[in-house]
């Protein structure tokens, strides 16, 4: 089975889901069952951080195919905080249906929403990991009104889209509203990448 992880960044300056997800690849690739792909945009302007390369260069080891493409450097600063790469965007369009289970880390990454958009559109199962985007917590966060009322909007259209959302903690999973108990799960982050992996399943 092929298995297609989808993440907004790998800079350890992305934010929680760059460290978690990576580790969350790193286990599930002893799994032999699946061949796990990653598709990520990559910063070309600014520093990754130093450990990017060291990182594409485990998941090569460990049998995971990285697809790194730059972000958009036209979309300025939001191109990083939302993952912007036309160019990723137009790699996912032309090889999506090559896999039989699309696994997306945050809601607010413009891979991830893509990708989820159509999953749907071409009948692919679709997973989210959100890493607490979905909350009610982190949508009042949001900059603005505009902004709060998108993600509103935009949780809805996910929570519909989705076959199962993923949350690391139930936390997480009770502070998320909307979601159908069917199409929730639980799996605690792995702490380091030498942990067995069942939750693509």
């Amino acid at each position: 089975m092929r298995v297609l992880r989808i993440i907004g960044g790998m800079d350890s300056t992305f934010g929680g889901p760059s460290v978690s997800a990576t580790k969350s690849i790193l286990s599930c690739s002893e799994n032999q069952n699946y061949i796990i792909d990653l598709a990520v945009p990559r910063n070309a302007k600014y520093t990754d951080g130093e450990n990017v390369d060291d990182i594409i260069n485990k998941f090569s080891i460990n049998g995971v195919t990285v697809f790194t493409e730059e972000l958009t450097s036209w979309f300025g600063p939001l191109a990083k905080k939302y993952g912007i790469s036309i160019k990723l965007i137009k790699w996912i369009r032309r090889h999506l249906r090559e896999y039989d289970i699309i696994h997306c880390h945050s809601a607010w990454v413009l891979p991830s929403f893509y990708s989820i958009f159509l999953s749907k559109t071409l009948g692919i199962p679709v997973v989210l990991t959100p890493h607490e985007s979905l909350t009610d917590f982190d949508i009042a966060s949001s900059s603005n009104i505009f902004v709060n009322m998108i993600k509103r909007l935009g949780r809805k259209y996910i929570i519909r889209s989705v076959s199962c959302i993923i949350f690391s903690s139930e936390l997480e999973s009770k502070n998320t509203f909307g979601v159908p108990n069917s199409k929730r799960v639980v799996v605690n982050h792995p702490i380091t990448e030498n942990v067995s992996c069942s939750h693509e399943n």
